[in-house]
């Protein structure tokens, strides 16, 4: 869902299509490390990144560092048979931008507050998990056997 306070906020990023446009679903690919980064520079770089190390086919959608943690223990427990790392969903909402908008530095976004305290975001959550997770259960006939593709 859209919220007035999150459409007045996108206005600041003038020029950047992704960071004005409403709230949509995407499929896409993230990245992430250890140490929060931000800005254009570093944006040029995951891009540039994920193009080189997926032979140009990554999306790049998002940054994150939180995924890493999560995906590292579900790699180590793929190990003793518990998890089937074919089957990982990583369902992400954004919270903020990876670039300022246009004439702010970087530094910008660690103070920027989030507009409508990511309510939406949390909601969109909700909402789109709820979608893939009662399509896997009506259609564990077709999902149980079988790995679902993007």
């Amino acid at each position: 869902p859209d919220d007035p306070e999150i459409a007045e906020f996108r206005k600041q990023f003038k020029g950047r299509p992704n960071a004005t446009r409403s709230p949509k679903v995407l499929i896409g690919d993230t990245l992430g490390s250890s140490t929060y980064w931000h800005g254009d520079l570093l944006n040029t770089w995951a891009n540039n990144w994920m193009k080189l190390h997926t032979k140009g086919e990554a999306n790049f959608m998002t940054t994150n560092m939180e995924d890493n943690g999560t995906l590292t223990a579900l790699h180590r427990m793929a190990g003793t048979g518990l998890v089937d790392t074919e089957r990982i969903l990583v369902l992400r909402t954004a919270s903020n931008f990876s670039a300022p908008p246009p004439g702010e530095e970087a530094v910008w976004s660690t103070t920027a507050e989030y507009p409508a305290d990511s309510i939406p975001a949390k909601e969109s959550a909700y909402l789109v998990a709820n979608t893939v997770l009662e399509a896997l259960l009506k259609n564990w006939d077709q999902y149980g056997p079988n790995t679902p593709k993007p």
